[in-house]
């Protein structure tokens, strides 16, 4: 069993971090809940629910001018996202996080989810 901390530290620019922050206002959502959904949803069907792509996977790595930003995830959700991250996707948590994150501000997609408040 991994970590039994209930928050995700993620290596994030600032820049990414508000732009990941208008959208989710724009879309009437915290980024905790956003986060909360990704988790669902990842937990849920073993995936992630976007796609990851070269220009995604490019921008997963550590690019000198990030900090960290804890995220906030109950330690039993947060044990079966590690284990679909790493055993499903073969990324790092924080990696898939960063990943949604820039998926979100690129192509600003309704939620790929099933809720989605701006219907």
């Amino acid at each position: 069993m991994g970590n039994s901390t209930n928050y995700l530290s993620v290596r994030i620019s600032k820049e990414l971090y508000e732009q990941f922050k208008d959208y989710c206002n724009s879309r009437d959502i915290s980024i905790a809940f956003a986060m909360e959904l990704l988790v669902d949803e990842c937990i849920k069907h073993k995936n992630v629910p976007f796609p990851l792509g070269s220009y995604n996977e490019a921008n997963l790595k550590y690019c000198g001018n990030e900090s960290r930003q804890s995220i906030f995830i109950e330690n039993e959700k947060r044990e079966m996202f590690r284990e679909i991250c790493e055993d499903y996707i073969c990324l790092k948590m924080a990696n898939v996080v960063k990943a949604f994150m820039i998926y979100c501000v690129t192509y600003r997609p309704r939620l790929p989810y099933s809720f989605d408040r701006s219907r």
